[in-house]
């Protein structure tokens, strides 16, 4: 018994959380816990903490948040406390979206995967 197998033994193997894949099993990701998860990084360390330290040093970050600001209608770069609060909504509405796309296609790949293994087992 290799060490996977300790870990995924049937009393522990949750059908919603590890797909059948050969003789191994692939986990799915969470969906709401890597939207939640890039929400939060994006939003809180990209977009507010760059816009705190461009306010506290103007040049810091500028065409970064000037990429931002392209990016997210009426969001400006301007290093005002209400544009950084903008920004930060932003950013954790956009990675909570990406993360959950993401999550969503690589579950959609690993299924995919996991049935055409079985298929050509049968």
């Amino acid at each position: 018994m290799n060490l996977a197998d300790k870990f995924l033994t049937r009393s522990n193997r949750t059908t919603s959380l590890y797909l059948p894949y050969g003789d191994n099993y692939h986990m799915k990701l969470d969906i709401k816990a890597l939207a939640l998860t890039l929400g939060i990084l994006w939003g809180l360390f990209a977009m507010f903490l760059t816009g705190i330290a461009n306010m506290i040093w103007p040049s810091y970050g500028q065409e970064f948040l000037k990429t931002m600001a392209s990016v997210y209608p009426g969001y400006g770069a301007a290093p005002i406390f209400g544009e950084v609060i903008l920004g930060t909504l932003y950013g954790l509405a956009d990675g909570a979206i990406a993360g959950a796309v993401f999550a969503w296609l690589y579950n959609r790949f690993v299924s995919a995967e996991a049935e055409a293994e079985r298929h050509k087992q049968t």
